[in-house]
Parts: C-alpha cells; sequence; structure tokens
C-alpha cells in the first residue's frame, strides 16, 4: 500500500448514536507549524473536547467547514464562530444563514503550508462538498467506508449522487478516506479499497437509482428540526436528546460484504512473549493518544494515536504482522477491524491494553 507522508495533523472524533456502534465523525486538522487548524463537519456534543484540543495543542482556529447542511445532527460551527472569531464555510449552493465564506468547485482552503481543494459533490444534498489535500480526502456523505448516505432527504437526487460518485473513480487510488460518518465500525479507508470494495462506485446508474431507493428511510421529524436549526446564523438553546442515526440499516453492511479476514486476540501474557521475540517483521502499536503513551507504555510498542494510524499504512504494508493496542480494547479493536478491511491478514488485537498488561505487573516504560 502507498505511504501517506504525515505532513497534516488531525483528530477524529467519533460521536456515538444510540446504536452503541454508529458514528458521527468529526476532524480537527492543523499544521504542526504555523499552529492553524480547521475543524470539518463539527457535532454539538464534542464542542468542549474541540475547545481543550485546541486549548492544550496551542491551536488557532481559523475555519469551521461543514460538508453540508447536516439532518443527523446539530452542527457546532456557530459555537465555535462564536467562541474563537473563525470563518464559516461551506458550499456556495448552501441555504445556511451562518456561512461567512462561500465556495465554489476547484476553490482552495489555505491551513497555514497546506491547500486543500474543495470538490462540489451534490446528491446526498446540493450543498455537498469534499476536501482533497495532503494525501487526505474529507468526503462528508458523498461516501463512506463500504457505502454512501441513502439519497433519501428532501432535495436529494440519486442520479445527480451517482454522477458525483464517478469523480472518486478517476482519483488517486493511494488517497485516504475519511467520512463523516461511519455505520460499520472502521475508522477509515483508501480509495483503492472503495473502488473494489463499495458497492456504490460499483453500480451503473440506473443500479444505484434503484439501490438508492431500496434505502430509502422515512426522515422524522426531529430530524426536520436539526436541519432548520443547522441553517439559522445562531439557532435559540437548542438540544435533542442523542438519536437512533436516520442513516441506521441504510449503510450498514453486513459481514459477509465487508470481506473482513478474521481478528486474532490475545491476552497480555501471551502479548508478553511475542514482545520479547521482538521479530523485526512484525509490528507492535499502541493506538492512545501521545499523553497517554508518554504516562507508561509496552516497551517495544510504536505509538500511531487512533486517527493517525492511516498515515502509517506504506510502514506495515511489508509487515508480516500487526499487533494492536490501547488502554482497554475498544480502540485497538476498531483499529484492528479497519487494518482488516483494507486487506491486512494478520492483525493481532491485544484483549485488556495497556490496563490488563499493568494488572499483570509486566515492564512499562515512562
Amino acid at each position: 500500500m502507498p505511504s501517506i507522508v504525515p505532513c497534516v495533523e488531525f483528530k477524529q472524533f467519533r460521536i456515538l448514536t444510540d446504536s452503541k456502534a454508529d458514528a458521527c465523525l468529526s476532524y480537527v486538522v492543523f499544521d504542526p507549524r504555523s499552529r492553524e487548524c480547521m475543524i470539518i463537519d463539527p457535532h454539538f456534543d464534542a464542542f468542549d473536547d474541540y475547545c481543550a484540543l485546541i486549548a492544550e495543542n496551542g491551536l488557532r482556529l481559523t475555519m469551521a467547514v461543514d460538508t453540508q447542511v447536516h439532518w443527523g445532527y446539530l452542527s457546532a460551527s456557530h459555537l465555535l464562530k462564536a467562541r474563537f472569531g473563525c470563518e464559516v464555510v461551506m458550499s456556495d449552493q448552501t441555504s445556511s444563514q451562518r456561512v461567512t465564506r462561500k465556495l465554489r468547485n476547484g476553490d482552495q482552503l489555505l491551513l497555514g503550508q497546506f491547500h486543500f481543494e474543495v470538490l462540489q459533490t451534490p446528491g446526498i444534498s446540493p450543498d455537498a462538498i469534499v476536501l482533497v489535500g495532503a494525501g487526505l480526502m474529507w468526503t462528508g456523505n458523498t461516501l463512506w467506508s463500504h457505502g454512501c448516505a441513502p439519497s433519501c432527504f428532501p432535495n436529494s437526487d440519486a442520479s445527480v449522487h451517482w454522477n458525483s460518485l464517478q469523480l472518486f473513480k478517476r482519483m488517486d487510488d493511494g488517497l485516504l478516506i475519511l467520512p463523516s460518518y461511519d455505520c460499520n465500525e472502521l475508522i477509515f479507508s483508501t480509495l483503492a479499497v472503495e473502488k473494489r470494495k463499495n458497492v456504490a462506485l460499483k453500480q451503473t446508474q440506473t443500479e444505484f437509482v434503484s439501490w438508492a431507493k431500496d434505502l430509502t428511510v422515512v426522515v422524522a421529524e426531529p430530524f426536520k428540526k436539526i436541519f432548520e436549526a443547522n441553517l439559522l446564523v445562531s439557532p435559540m438553546e437548542f438540544r435533542v436528546s442523542r438519536l437512533e442515526s436516520v442513516f441506521g440499516s441504510a449503510g450498514k453492511a453486513v459481514e459477509e460484504d465487508l470481506r473482513l479476514p478474521s481478528v486474532t486476540n490475545i491476552n497480555a501474557e501471551k502479548y508478553l512473549h511475542k514482545i520479547k521475540e521482538n521479530l523485526s517483521q512484525n509490528a507492535f502499536i499502541d493506538v492512545r493518544e501521545r499523553e497517554e503513551y508518554r504516562e507508561g507504555h509496552i516497551p517495544g510498542t510504536v505509538n500511531w494515536p487512533m486517527s493517525e494510524v492511516g498515515l502509517h499504512l506504506g510502514e506495515i504494508a511489508d509487515k508480516k504482522r500487526v499487533y494492536v493496542s490501547c488502554l482497554a480494547g475498544k480502540r485497538a479493536s476498531l483499529v484492528a477491524r479497519t487494518l482488516s478491511y483494507l486487506g491486512f491478514s494478520d492483525v493481532v488485537n491485544v484483549t485488556g491494553g495497556f490496563k490488563a498488561w499493568q494488572n499483570a505487573g509486566y515492564p512499562v516504560v515512562k
């Protein structure tokens, strides 16, 4: 697999729906040199976490980017603008009143030393966009890992959506795909994998329109209220309890369709023996955040935070086996599942993670 140079940094935020598996995804993206950052598809429930990350890392927020007017959750763009004075950036096809900068197809977003191209991808909504740059592509709801959003909302058009999806077929296979929604417990993907596996990219226009029609779901009243709130400059106090996603089963794939090689699970005791062997053909990855790793970690492991594992695919592509650990097992499980989906055939999840390792009294490096 191609290696993506980790030049721009980002962190993915996952806000779970009531399903406890489906997640709305947003991203803080920043230039490590200038410390300028933007937040892509900011979620109301993650606002405090964004503020904490910005403060802890000395970042300067310049843009809040919504890839469309969202139906499934309340955007935090108005809160970010009020707190940090940043621009609210969206397509020039949007009807949102809170936008301070409207983007046309081919426009460039400047973030420190990096440029990101704006591509208009109407269909799921008239104002849908994706951002491309630094080997990364934020695809919003236009394209997910192993699926895409159903064209079931007012102003959605499956035929137009299909036309937008054709853009991806002509783009570089090495692009890392970072969507705004995940219903298959996959953190990221690559365009090469999606070209092979994603049903949305393999159908004719007629097949896609028929498929989208079969996936159509009823848009409940609360989601219409969320959409209306996201149109306003500064909505009044507006809170909706976390809802089962309107996409739900529409985007979820059955395991057979995902074609996931099995992920092996091992406990801390067995991992100790593997670490001691220290075989160069294996990768030992700790996917916790950097501050967690610094406070204490398993000797012999390398630290790639969960959000950033996709930047290191080239480094593990020639490894015979990949061991993945985190604090207690959840993040490692997601990473292992994602790597398996991408085609890594021998991925091992360390159950219990660092906690189990510590509780067993095994050596810890600080």
